[in-house]
């Protein structure tokens, strides 16, 4: 099972003191500071979290098992603190090379240990040369470790939404006091869908900057679904599936040779209709690959049908 290594709460919380001055703004409001400061802080420890999985974190993305496992096994005995300190370490240690004797509670020997344990990291050596050889390549790998830290503290700190507003309300309040590159609208798409680019003229620029360039290319097939019936090339439609897919929409893709059409709802029983719609016209192939993962299965299940697959010509 994974498990997360570090216990983050006390630097996620240190990392993001600056909220207070900076949402002060919404005193006396009725949107509550707090909760946003408190769900902005759960969002960055839950990414940090990911991070330092140690099945599958981009942490120990290491191309050989085996130097995660030796890295994980001096982790064991840090502390979120060591881990941002084994630098400081090093340089106290200074030329005994005994940087990790700083860890609290690691067992006797521990540099024999870890060289016992991991012998196909390093040659045979002599006694004296294990503590030099241990330091060295778990300083190698921690810097390395760190680096992608510092990276991703970077990335958070300019991506990770602020605000995820739940109604229109909310959204238009928020945006009359911050920048719009801090607000998630996803929760919004999905709760009002369909009118909202006809009430929200930033909702209307956002799908046509990121995903459709002409928002009159799509037709409201019914309350719940819209269909982009402009064909368009590769390129387009994996830009435009992205960023719907990063709003939480379901997509399903048709082709034609090199020309392709799709449709999206915020879930897939909503999908299926236009689904129906698009595959029943035989116009264009469904393509399963670049669909919402699962829908083909869902929709043969509950309809006892099984998608057109044909490369006819329009």
């Amino acid at each position: 099972m994974a498990r997360n290594i570090f216990d983050v709460e006390v630097y996620v919380n240190e990392e993001t003191q600056w909220l207070d001055n900076f949402l002060k703004d919404l005193e006396h409001t009725n949107y509550d500071k707090h909760q946003y400061i408190d769900e902005y802080r759960s969002r960055y420890q839950a990414k940090l979290e990911e991070f330092f999985d140690s099945e599958y974190g981009e942490a120990f993305n290491f191309d050989d098992n085996h130097k995660k496992n030796f890295l994980l096994d001096i982790y064991a005995y840090a502390s979120f603190d060591d881990f941002c300190s084994f630098n400081a370490y090093k340089k106290s240690a200074g030329e005994f090379n005994n940087a990790l004797n700083y860890l609290s509670h690691i067992p006797h020997d521990f540099h024999l240990e870890l060289y016992q344990n991991h012998q196909e990291l390093f040659e045979d050596l002599k006694f004296s040369e294990i503590d030099t050889k241990v330091e060295e390549l778990f300083f190698e790998l921690h810097q390395e470790v760190y680096n992608k830290f510092e990276d991703k503290i970077v990335s958070l700190n300019e991506t990770l939404p602020l605000f995820i507003p739940d109604t229109m309300e909310e959204l238009e309040f928020l945006q009359e006091l911050y920048d719009d590159s801090i607000i998630n609208l996803q929760n919004v798409l999905k709760a009002n869908h369909i009118s909202l680019y006809e009430k929200n003229e930033h909702l209307l620029n956002y799908l046509q900057n990121e995903a459709f360039g002409e928002i009159s290319a799509q037709q409201v097939y019914n309350e719940n679904s819209l269909i982009f019936d402009e064909p368009c090339n590769e390129f387009f439609m994996k830009k435009a599936l992205n960023a719907l897919t990063r709003l939480g929409y379901e997509v399903v893709v048709f082709k034609d040779d090199d020309a392709y059409i799709f449709a999206y709802a915020n879930n897939k029983e909503h999908l299926k209709e236009a689904f129906n719609h698009l595959n029943e016209a035989k116009h264009y192939e469904f393509d399963s690959e670049n669909s919402t993962k699962d829908f083909p299965t869902l929709y043969k299940q509950e309809t006892n049908q099984q998608p057109i697959v044909r490369n006819m010509k329009k």
